[in-house]
């Protein structure tokens, strides 16, 4: 680090890492949980003259960039363009103070989402990413706006700290298709199914009205579903490209690119109805702009065309 950089980041080191994802609750100065080895009461952040110094028993030693640098997983360049990223929206301090949830709201999430998809990496086949797509019967290309990420924090919905987990890494891009964010899905050790975790989906980031993860190429022809294992298997299924929007209200909002005039809209047979909602709403909107549209439902209650897909090739 620069002595510019280390003068800022003096006494802000709980905001700067609070902001970058480093749990809070390891930022207490008391002993507790290890973000970079998870063990759960080796590690306490003293944070000496400001520093952001640290020690964990099995870790060792260690300053704010060494903690940043060994829970993401990133070299010290990197780390260094993240804490310049975040700096200038915190507050300088006269002494350290605990991060808070407004110290993390000043910073955009989709800044943190940035840095997060510049770390992941391509997706080989026998990667933890290919061997879930795969268990959900995908086993076509990976999309290059879909990567690997081999540690990254899982934060429950209290900000706590769960673990550090593999997970598939989505790009999220708005209707000129400027990046907005990520889409994470957390994964199990083996890659073999999601995480046992309350929320195995999250977003960092935002997820405009007309976003979409784009996962393929178009002409004329596109089509969208929710999910992005659903809209890789109806992509495989009807022989078309297919966006996922992530949400049925996004999906419901959804606006196709420009020389685009087929559109088949694939959405979610949900016994409360929602997905066919949206997918009929957005229908109607689209065919009222003088889209032709094809809507497409599974059969069966509760299935979304993952599902499909996996019947048809057990």
């Amino acid at each position: 680090m620069s002595k510019q950089l280390i003068d800022q980041a003096k006494g802000r080191w709980r905001s700067v890492l609070g902001a970058l994802g480093i749990p809070e609750t390891c930022l207490t100065g008391k002993k507790g949980p290890c973000p970079i080895c998870g063990g759960k009461d080796r590690f306490r952040f003293d944070d000496k003259g400001g520093s952001g110094s640290f020690y964990c028993n099995q870790c060792g030693p260690g300053y704010g960039i060494h903690l940043l640098q060994k829970t993401l997983n990133v070299e010290y360049a990197a780390a260094c363009r993240m804490i310049e990223g975040v700096i200038g929206g915190i507050p300088a301090a006269a002494a350290p103070a605990v991060a808070t949830k407004q110290d993390s709201a000043r910073v955009s999430g989709t800044v943190k989402a940035r840095e997060v998809w510049e770390r992941a990496s391509a997706v080989s086949q026998g990667s933890r990413v290919g061997v879930y797509l795969k268990s959900r019967g995908i086993d076509s290309p990976v999309p290059k706006v879909i990567r690997s990420v081999e540690r990254l924090l899982y934060l429950d919905e209290d900000g706590e700290f769960r673990g550090l987990l593999p997970a598939m890494i989505a790009l999220i891009q708005d209707a000129e298709r400027r990046p907005t964010g990520i889409h994470r899905t957390f994964l199990m050790g083996d890659g073999s199914d999601k995480a046992p975790v309350p929320v195995p989906r999250k977003i960092l980031g935002t997820l405009p009205a007309g976003s979409a993860i784009r996962l393929g190429e178009f002409s004329t022809v596109l089509g969208v579903a929710e999910g992005i294992e659903t809209a890789l298997a109806a992509s495989w299924l009807f022989k078309v490209p297919v966006w996922a929007a992530l949400t049925a209200g996004n999906l419901e909002s959804w606006v196709p690119p420009e020389g685009v005039t087929d559109v088949h809209v694939f959405g979610d047979s949900d016994r409360n109805f929602a997905g066919q909602k949206a997918a009929y709403s957005l229908a109607s909107r689209l065919t009222l702009r003088r889209f032709n549209v094809q809507v497409h439902i599974p059969q069966l209650a509760g299935d979304d065309w993952n599902d499909v897909l996996m019947r048809a090739t057990a």
